[in-house]
């Protein structure tokens, strides 16, 4: 019986290699999938411990009750929403940003927390959630290339979101902290004029910081009269 090569049936051949690359990329989904819901099991407990991390690695990200108590539904949510996307399938530009990271951006604006703080917490957020990653895809019963496949799949998936979402929660601090500023000079020029226009002893210690001008020091001020022409 004769029997045909690829060469001698090419459509044939690429058939059989679009089947297996397609098998493969369904065995390399499952994994995915699956791997994002087992960590996703543990959420509680991966909140924890990335919550703990940021607060050691970065300082600014410590103090302020009103500040930290954000920090780890912020963590929670960033990690909730990247390993449900992993767990469905759910392309980067279809996610929606958790509402938690929103307002703790807001607020580190608010405390006049730096930037780099929280463009930092989410690099160090990424480094972590991929360490967990490999932990995780030793466990699975395949090939080395399919497990390759799955962490390249996964990993990249998390740059995306990370990218993404440092970029969105960038901006909401910016704004935030453009407003909050202009807020702190509207209410600090009105102290001042209050201050001026009081007709009784005011705090001064209490007005020094409202306004952050030290009036205890002693201030010189020209006087200037013109002959009226």
């Amino acid at each position: 019986m004769l029997e045909l090569s690829p060469r001698d049936n090419p459509g044939v051949y690429r058939q059989g290699v679009t089947k297996a690359q397609a098998d493969t990329d369904v065995e390399i989904g499952r994994h995915v999938a699956q791997t994002a819901e087992r960590l996703h099991g543990r959420l509680a407990e991966l909140t924890s411990d990335m919550h703990r991390f940021l607060e050691e690695e970065i300082p600014e990200l410590r103090g302020d009750g009103r500040v930290t108590e954000l920090l780890r539904p912020s963590v929670e949510g960033n990690v909730d929403t990247v390993l449900r996307a992993l767990r469905y399938g759910i392309a980067v530009e279809r996610i929606e940003a958790p509402t938690a990271a929103f307002e703790y951006a807001r607020r580190l604006a608010q405390h006049g927390v730096p930037v780099n703080a929280l463009v930092r917490a989410y690099r160090l957020g990424q480094r972590l959630t991929n360490e967990l990653v490999f932990n995780e895809v030793r466990l699975i019963d395949t090939s080395e290339q399919a497990r390759y496949s799955v962490i390249e799949k996964i990993s990249g998936t998390i740059f995306e979101y990370i990218d993404w979402i440092s970029q969105q929660v960038v901006v909401v601090y910016e704004d935030e902290r453009e407003r909050w500023l202009e807020n702190q000079n509207s209410l600090r020029a009105l102290r001042v004029r209050e201050v001026l226009a009081a007709s009784k002893t005011v705090d001064v210690d209490e007005v020094t910081t409202a306004i952050r001008y030290p009036l205890r020091w002693h201030h010189l001020a020209p006087v200037v009269s013109g002959s009226g022409q």
